[in-house]
């Protein structure tokens, strides 16, 4: 959200001041860009979640310790889809690449997003299966069994969270498309 708000802010001046806008203005250039990233976060959010939350599990002991470098987890999951996508979006607002193949980076990115969130989300469930039909001796952890189940529950959330979303968007972004 801070993206587009920062993006319609920077407007604010050229529309109060009738300012003439120009295709070559780095202004606008950056707030088209700010615009595109903010419909491209939401195609990759779900595989920036999961990634992270993947790291949380197979990581478990040094991800609930909670230290600084667990930031960096986050970070470095959000830029593993954004920067292609900003790329993406620079190469379109340049006139490298048309709308149509900067759409299909879009779906692209959303649909590896999707795969990377469904195959975590079953990899937890299966491991938290696993650790409530038997405890083996050795191998069970009540930090990771907390963890896994947490896994869980959040994912089954953020997908209840974000199919209205998703149902809304779909339709607007395809109108725009085309």
């Amino acid at each position: 959200f801070v993206h587009a708000t920062f993006g319609r802010l920077a407007l604010l001046p050229y529309q109060l001041l009738e300012w003439p806008i120009s295709v070559r203005d780095p202004v606008i250039f950056v707030c088209d860009l700010l615009l595109d990233m903010f419909i491209g976060y939401f195609c990759s959010i779900l595989g920036s979640f999961a990634i992270e939350r993947t790291i949380a599990t197979h990581f478990w002991k040094w991800y609930e310790r909670a230290s600084a470098s667990t930031l960096l987890v986050l970070i470095v999951a959000e830029l593993t889809f954004m920067i292609p996508l900003m790329i993406g979006s620079a190469l379109c607002l340049l006139s490298v690449v048309s709308i149509t193949s900067n759409a299909m980076v879009y779906v692209t990115m959303f649909t590896i997003s999707s795969l990377v969130f469904l195959r975590t989300y079953f990899t937890n469930l299966a491991i938290m299966t696993r650790m409530e039909s038997g405890a083996v001796i050795g191998n069970y952890h009540v930090a990771k069994r907390f963890q896994v189940r947490e896994n869980v529950l959040v994912m089954k959330y953020m997908v209840r969270i974000a199919i209205l979303p998703a149902c809304l968007a779909v339709p607007a972004i395809g109108c725009c498309l085309f």
